[in-house]
């Protein structure tokens, strides 16, 4: 399948006691293989120098807040911040590269300048910010509206500028949005959006260039979206990415509805198929969160 990144999460991947032959496996085939490691009583500076040797390519950790207050707190438990930092600066030891991932909320919104800034002074290589899909109807209280949206991806772009490390967002699809009007506004010569579109990456969305494999071996099109599209225990990740109806339906940019599917970009972007299915019980609903207007 060419896949370009093979990335390993939990829970704790520490309690798997296959999970440095996985890494191995995956290494000796030529796979990029990234592994999110939470600060744990299992995660000891010792583990890094072995997850370096059996190939792992990077090592990503959770950050919610530039201090321990804001950081500590989302978590209910105190001093993960400082074991995050510690953890971190045993990667550098052994020049493995660091991916921070960040769930974007109203309460962290006000101190994001601070996070770019301990981000910078962690000379991470990647900052994955995460864009908060809710599980249940009470937790839309908590996340971001289309305005406050557009808000971080002011900051995004402005730190893109700067900073050394790559951004990447993940359920921030409509950040692919922001970013074409900003190329069309900067461009040396009054081009239009319809030029901009060709030159731009390929979208990355649920189900598309997007695979998430449980510990039980379902496939979802995303972590945030939960309807399998098959079992790999029973079929190959072939199989179910390329012809599962729900994966193949997600690649379909002409079912998305409402302003998505009037959208310019919707085959860049396509709003967030996870956060639309949690907010309106829609999958092909307009991104909530998406302060677009035809």
């Amino acid at each position: 399948m060419h896949v370009p990144l093979l990335a390993l999460t939990g829970g704790d991947p520490l309690t798997r006691p296959d999970l440095f032959p996985i890494i191995e496996f995956a290494s000796s085939r030529s796979v990029r293989t990234s592994l999110t490691l939470l600060p744990t009583p299992n995660l000891e500076a010792s583990v890094i120098p072995e997850l370096k040797a059996c190939g792992l390519m990077r090592a990503g950790f959770w950050l919610h807040g530039a201090t321990p207050a804001l950081n500590d707190n989302y978590w209910g438990i105190s001093g993960l911040h400082r074991r995050t930092l510690d953890i971190i600066g045993a990667c550098h030891e052994v020049q493995l590269p660091v991916q921070v991932n960040t769930i974007v909320s109203p309460r962290s919104l006000q101190a994001f300048d601070s996070m770019i800034d301990l981000l910078a002074r962690l000379d991470v290589a990647l900052w994955n910010v995460v864009f908060f899909v809710p599980t249940v109807r009470d937790e839309t209280a908590v996340t971001l509206s289309a305005d406050e949206h557009e808000e971080v991806f002011v900051k995004l772009y402005a730190a893109s500028k700067h900073v050394h490390f790559q951004i990447k967002t993940t359920e921030g699809q409509h950040y692919q949005r922001f970013l074409l009007r900003q190329r069309v506004k900067e461009s040396h010569r009054r081009l239009t959006e319809a030029e901009v579109i060709p030159c731009l990456p390929k979208g990355v969305n649920d189900g598309k260039g997007l695979v998430f494999i449980n510990y039980r071996g379902e496939a979802f099109p995303s972590r945030y979206l939960p309807l399998s599209g098959g079992d790999v225990t029973r079929q190959s990740l072939g199989e179910v990415y390329r012809d599962s109806s729900l994966f193949v339906s997600l690649r379909d940019s002409s079912r998305l509805k409402g302003k998505c599917g009037r959208c310019p970009v919707r085959t860049v972007c396509g709003g967030s198929r996870a956060r639309a299915y949690a907010m309106t019980g829609d999958l092909f609903a307009s991104d909530p969160c998406c302060a677009f207007q035809a």
